[in-house]
């Protein structure tokens, strides 16, 4: 390794444990949607892919991670290394029929390394968020022969995972992929109620859930060109019905108001074992490259409706995801000209969600689009992304979420193992 590449690797490595200690800090969602099931799903996406409306499943691309289909670790090149991160920027708009809130977030997210092993075989290593729990809601009711009461219900947490993946070519054009992944993290769900009792009662309801399991899903891809004026690829990814174990507490008490003093512990009970039990998910998609464009698109289907949790079900239902994009590079030789050399690339999604709120099925739709910023005599490239999106509607007494995300991301390349013959 010559002076320059150790200098990046320090310099890379002060910034990783910055990004560290922030991910760990982070709260990822504050959506009145993540109380249900493990909350708001996280999907570790690649800057292009995040760019393109996420579609990532037929993405084969030697300059970034795409977890999203492991067999694309293959693509690596031999000698170069790619760590690759993330700051995610989110404004929510929450909306009722009868009032509106909003919020504002940023975040560390991903943090990944991808290096190639043999011609055969490519790796990547790194820590992404798995899942994200985050409400407070509040709300007032008079019940019948007790008067008024005011009701409270929050949740925190969320689930990240340290991942080890694998891509090995089996052919010039196939290549199939592993991710192994470690799940830990926890989930709080607190709900409470103030009584108008003679004295104000206050009564609370707490479940926390520890997670700590391995997690597995697998892709395929199928990649080629056509006389050397087009390539295409065509990938396939999988994740089969899993139980993850989890410790869940569960916790009543009853409290005077004015002083939080416990009266009396009303339940406590504590489970373990494989509590929760993740759906099977697949899904298919391919890309198109002739000269400076790329177009893309894919499609997958989420089981989620046979999740449980504590043996329970999670209430949730069949997920079903369309995500679309499209890039171009106008040219990549350009060195004279920068915006020449600039990536560019815009595309939409719409999903069926897996959340069933008051009998409705809710739906997400979005447009992205974004930059790749390339730094000079490297390949090394800075990148933004923004997605403009909805989820919900206020019928039947729901929340209409509004939301736009900027994502800033670092893809850095390196050549390592290659002596200078200078210093």
């Amino acid at each position: 390794m010559n002076y320059t590449s150790l200098i990046k690797s320090k310099l890379f490595l002060s910034v990783a444990m910055l990004f560290l200690y922030g991910f760990s800090q982070a709260q990822f969602s504050s959506s009145p949607y993540s109380i249900f099931g493990i909350g708001d799903r996280q999907y570790p996406y690649s800057a292009p892919a995040a760019g393109m409306g996420y579609a990532a499943i037929g993405l084969y691309d030697h300059s970034s991670i795409n977890v999203i289909n492991p067999a694309s670790y293959a693509s690596r090149d031999s000698l170069s290394f790619i760590f690759d991160l993330s700051i995610n920027n989110r404004f929510n708009y929450f909306k009722t029929k009868t009032n509106s809130d909003y919020d504002i977030q940023s975040h560390t997210s991903h943090l990944l390394m991808g290096f190639r092993v043999s011609k055969w075989w490519g790796t990547t290593i790194g820590l992404t968020p798995f899942s994200s729990c985050g409400y407070a809601i509040e709300s007032q009711q008079n019940e019948p022969n007790i008067g008024d009461v005011s009701y409270y219900f929050k949740g925190n947490g969320g689930l990240n995972q340290f991942l080890i993946g694998n891509g090995f070519a089996l052919h010039k054009n196939l290549s199939v992929g592993i991710n192994a992944a470690f799940v830990y993290g926890d989930l709080e769900h607190a709900s409470s109620a103030i009584l108008p009792s003679g004295d104000y009662y206050y009564s609370l309801l707490r479940n926390r859930l520890v997670v700590d399991d391995f997690y597995f899903n697998y892709g395929l891809n199928y990649h080629n060109s056509v006389k050397d004026k087009y390539k295409y690829s065509i990938g396939l990814i999988f994740d089969n019905a899993q139980r993850l174990k989890a410790r869940s507490t569960y916790l009543a008490t009853k409290s005077i108001f004015l002083n939080s003093t416990i009266i009396d512990t009303i339940v406590y009970s504590e489970t373990k074992g494989k509590l929760i039990s993740m759906p099977m998910h697949y899904g298919i998609g391919a890309s198109f490259e002739k000269d400076k464009w790329l177009f893309t698109a894919d499609y997958s289907f989420a089981q989620w409706s046979q999740m449980e949790i504590n043996n329970e079900s999670a209430k949730l239902s069949d997920e079903s995801q369309i995500h679309f994009g499209a890039r171009i590079l106008p040219n990549s030789n350009a060195y004279g000209h920068y915006f020449k050399r600039v990536v560019y690339r815009f595309g939409g999604y719409f999903e069926n969600t897996d959340l069933q709120v008051n009998g409705n099925q809710l739906k997400q739709y979005g447009v992205t689009f974004g930059f790749g910023l390339p730094l000079r005599k490297t390949q090394t490239m800075i990148n933004l992304s923004f997605d403009l999106g909805k989820r919900g509607n206020i019928n039947n007494n729901l929340i209409e979420e509004y939301y736009g995300l900027l994502r800033i991301n670092l893809n850095l390349h390196d050549i390592w193992f290659v002596k200078s013959k200078f210093d």
